[in-house]
């Protein structure tokens, strides 16, 4: 009788999808996923953007959020979210979030474009006033 220890390790992945609708026209997303090797197999293939474990991961996370609204999507990119930094003579590997990715592209000059989203209009709404209104 083998005794199996799962790896306490998650790593982080970068993904980047799209939604072919007319409210998504033009617009990226970009999230973080983490996924966790279960030998060295599949943590080498966590060295190749868009490998089957990454895009599997990136998947069940989108899915966990677009899947109830019947959400179509296509997703474009994966890539473990980790940078090798020299420091002191030593290679460091550091590990970022989609955060710093959004950072990155706001310092390049490229803005997030909010969706305007509608709140649902209450019991309480009188007849004739606009039962949406618009959140930021």
């Amino acid at each position: 009788m083998g005794n199996k220890f799962d790896a306490a390790f998650s790593y982080i992945l970068i993904y980047v999808f799209a939604i072919y609708d007319e409210r998504h026209r033009g617009c990226l997303k970009i999230g973080k996923a983490t996924v966790k090797p279960e030998d060295d197999a599949q943590y080498a293939s966590l060295l190749t953007p868009c490998s089957s474990l990454l895009n599997k991961a990136a998947k069940d996370r989108i899915n966990s959020y677009t899947q109830t609204a019947g959400i179509t999507y296509s997703l474009l990119y994966t890539e473990l979210a980790e940078k090798k930094i020299k420091e002191e003579g030593n290679i460091k590997l550091v590990y970022f979030d989609d955060h710093k990715v959004h950072e990155v592209l706001e310092k390049s000059g490229i803005k997030k474009e909010p969706l305007i989203q509608l709140r649902m209009p209450s019991r309480r709404s009188r007849r004739g006033d606009n039962p949406f209104s618009v959140r930021k």
